[in-house]
Order: C-alpha cells, then sequence, then structure tokens
C-alpha cells in the first residue's frame, strides 16, 4: 500500500477516478481565536497492490499539539479487489469537513492509519494575526499586506476601502488619483 496523496485542501472531487484539487494548504490565519473555519476537504489517494486485495480500514484523526481530537474519528472501510491483468488499483477517498472549530493556536495534524498502522500525518498551523492588515507568509513571518501598503498611502481612501484587497494592484493605483 503507498499513500500517494494526503492533503488538507479547500476543495476536492473525484470525476472517474480523477483526483481534482482545490487550494491546498498547510496555514490558517485568524483574527480570533476560538475560529471556525466553514469547509476544507482532506483528499487521500491510495495504491494498494495485488497482495493487498481484501478488506481494509482507513482511519483518520484530527488532532491537536496535545494529542486532543478536533472532531470525532472517521473510520472508512475499503474492499480491495484487483482485476485478473491488473497489479495495482487505486482507491481516492474525499472527507468534506464543515464549521471545524479551533479553539487555540498551535500545531494540528491529521493522522491517517490504515489497518491500525500510521501511514501518513498531514501537519496545519494555526496562527492568530498580530493586527489587521498584516499578512502571514510563513509560520513566525508577519509582513504588512502588499495592499495595505499601497492604499495606506494615498489618504483619500476609507477605512473600508483600505482593508479591501479584492482588485488588482494597478487598479488600486488608478483608483487613487
Amino acid at each position: 500500500m503507498n499513500v500517494q496523496i494526503a492533503v488538507l485542501c479547500d476543495a476536492a472531487t473525484d470525476y472517474g477516478g480523477k483526483l481534482n484539487l482545490l487550494g491546498t494548504f498547510d496555514t490558517i490565519v485568524t483574527q480570533q481565536l476560538p475560529a471556525i473555519h466553514p469547509q476544507c476537504s482532506v483528499a487521500l489517494r491510495l495504491v494498494f497492490s495485488k497482495v493487498e486485495e481484501g478488506q481494509h480500514k482507513v482511519k483518520m484523526n484530527f488532532v491537536d499539539e496535545d494529542g486532543r481530537f478536533v472532531m470525532p474519528s472517521i473510520d472508512m472501510p475499503v474492499e480491495v479487489v484487483l482485476p485478473p491483468d491488473v497489479n495495482f488499483v487505486a482507491r481516492n477517498f474525499i472527507i468534506n469537513i464543515q464549521q471545524l472549530k479551533f479553539e487555540k493556536p498551535g500545531q494540528y495534524a491529521i493522522d491517517l492509519a490504515i489497518d491500525g498502522r500510521q501511514e501518513s500525518s498531514i501537519p496545519l498551523h494555526v496562527n492568530a494575526a498580530a493586527e489587521p492588515g498584516l499578512m502571514l507568509m510563513a509560520p513566525g513571518v508577519i509582513v504588512p499586506h502588499p495592499c495595505q501598503q499601497i492604499v495606506e498611502e494615498k489618504s483619500s481612501f476609507s477605512r473600508a476601502s483600505r482593508l479591501r484587497c479584492g482588485r488588482s494592484f494597478g487598479s488600486l493605483l488608478r483608483s487613487t488619483r
């Protein structure tokens, strides 16, 4: 058995055996705690060989840095059957999670076990932002958001406009002239 893919992402689909991923991530930045992450998916692609035919159990545990469960464990039974002329088969698993609550900042992990043996772990950082208008580039590295720098140079912008970053940098500059 081989874990080909194990990721946390915004969304995932399985279309005819093809695993489609949208927005993989490993960090959540929040302005307040506890934080509720509205929706995410855990996407897995496991490859089984001919000798691994039979019944298997995939188990997912989402835990904080103290080993406490963030959500209940998920057990996924899988029956592996290969046609006679095939040496391996890939199986996709998508676990959609809604309203995921994080009580505190820190390290989290999504641990994956197959038949009772841990096979993979997906790390997740949950960080509290220092103040509005700052952006987390990597764990522990906070820099001013580029949109914030541009619009703060223009005194005619309202506070709400300074915090909005939905437009391109060029359109921000043109709209302040």
